[in-house]
């Protein structure tokens, strides 16, 4: 996978281990902070899903 940086692992591990804190977190989902957290860092994740299949798709344009 030539179209990956370091950066797009780097922020894949930061995003994957904080939803993984926030799903040990998970019996206290009725705290607000809890609760909105998660959400935020769902969105996060399927943006950088979004944002790797963009790249790809770019890549293999460039590579045709």
């Amino acid at each position: 996978m030539n179209f990956l940086d370091k950066s797009d692992f780097k922020r894949s591990k930061i995003l994957y281990a904080s939803l993984l804190f926030l799903l040990l977190l998970l019996p206290f989902r009725d705290n607000a902070i809890v609760k909105y957290s998660l959400l935020v860092d769902i969105i996060c994740l399927f943006l950088n899903a979004v944002y790797i299949i963009f790249k790809w798709i770019k890549y293999l344009k460039n590579n045709k």
